[in-house]
């Protein structure tokens, strides 16, 4: 069904713009600090940008999460098959959402051991959405 392969790009979509937040500061980090007064427009207009992500994060995150669960069921529920690069990538993208809302939530020390697992789940989210983009084992 084309819904199902439209709630999976949707989900790529959200997690894109999730994954920008650690781009986008260190692209600031890196060079747009380091940038002469005469782009002083250009920086301030990336730094309106790169705010707007920011405070976007945690939705990003948990609209990425709705829609792999609808993009799950609705291959349950009109092909009755299990992919295992699938289920991997959702596992670890719920690991990755759960970090995250227990960081917001619970643990609010953003230099706390809960930030490196948060970071460490959302590249191995990255590389488990390569795999499974390319090899969708199903059972």
């Amino acid at each position: 069904m084309m819904l199902v392969l439209i709630a999976g790009w949707i989900t790529i979509f959200f997690v894109f713009l999730a994954l920008l937040n650690f781009l986008l500061k260190q692209v600031s980090r890196e060079y747009v600090k380091r940038l002469p007064k005469e782009y002083k427009d250009f920086a301030d207009a990336y730094r309106r940008f790169m705010q707007r992500i920011i405070r976007g994060h945690r939705y990003f995150g948990i609209a990425a999460l709705s829609v792999f669960l609808l993009h799950a069921g609705l291959i349950l529920f009109f092909y009755d098959v299990i992919s295992i690069t699938g289920m991997v990538t959702g596992i670890v993208l719920f690991a990755t959402v759960s970090m995250g809302a227990y960081g917001y939530f619970i643990n609010k020390d953003f230099r706390s051991w809960w930030v490196s697992v948060h970071r460490g789940c959302a590249f191995a989210l990255l590389v488990s959405a390569l795999v499974h983009l390319f090899y969708k084992l199903y059972i």
